[in-house]
């Protein structure tokens, strides 16, 4: 099996980073998805690492180790005397949480940290791999109603680049400044996602950015309904 069939060469994937238009007509969706699997499992290696050492130092698995962390996080801010805004007493919450955290399980404490880490980090690719599906059709659909000449096909197959500066992931475990490389990798990806747009559907830049704010509009404006239709009828029944 070539492995050329499933990803683009480094090459490639070099010169789409760098918004050179040549790459963007170049692969394959096959090798898109690929790329996206491959692109996962090596920006994940750091953070998977890192959720398997802060799980095992409190005997648990990660979702409970993450509670905790995020907690002790809002206590230090709320300590430098801003304020807890949910009307919830976070240090009974808190010691809740700890004391899940602390309660029996079948598996030793290592071994559930490993698993439930080793889940976080598989189902990275695979969330990667559901946004690229899910709000590709929407672009595309947007794109096509404003006047993109292209196959699906060959939108995703454009479109799948965005995930190669998300390879930096790794970075985002880097303390204090994580989260600031966090959002210029995001960033970057945007862009990257923005130029496949734009090569592969013909579009100038107005139309791009229509394209890609459209189906955030549209689905804030479907969520804020459902909610407050949803509150609605609570509130005629409960009434």
């Amino acid at each position: 099996m070539n492995l050329r069939h499933w990803i683009p060469s480094t090459q490639q994937m070099s010169n789409a980073i760098q918004l050179r238009s040549e790459p963007f007509g170049q692969i394959t969706m096959r090798q898109a998805f690929g790329m996206i699997l491959v692109a996962g499992v090596l920006g994940g290696i750091l953070p998977f690492l890192v959720s398997w050492i802060q799980a095992a130092t409190l005997d648990t698995v990660l979702p409970l180790a993450q509670a905790v962390r995020d907690l002790e996080q809002i206590a230090n801010i709320t300590g430098l005397g801003m304020t807890w805004p949910a009307p919830i007493n976070l240090q009974v919450l808190t010691e809740s949480v700890q004391t899940l955290a602390g309660l029996p399980q079948p598996l030793p404490g290592w071994m559930a940290a490993l698993l439930s880490a080793l889940g976080a980090w598989i189902s990275l690719p695979l969330g990667w791999m559901q946004l690229w599906l899910a709000y590709g059709v929407l672009v595309a659909l947007s794109a096509k109603s404003l006047g993109a000449t292209m196959t699906l096909q060959r939108f995703f197959a454009a479109t799948g680049y965005f995930v190669v500066p998300l390879v930096l992931t790794n970075l985002t475990v880097i303390p204090f400044i994580g989260g600031l490389i966090g959002g210029v990798i995001g960033l970057w990806a945007a862009v990257v996602y923005a130029k496949g747009v734009q090569v592969i559907g013909r579009l100038d830049g107005l139309r791009v950015i229509a394209s890609l704010l459209l189906p955030i509009i549209v689905v804030v404006i479907a969520y804020v309904l459902f909610f407050f239709s949803t509150g609605l009828m609570a509130g005629i029944l409960l009434g």
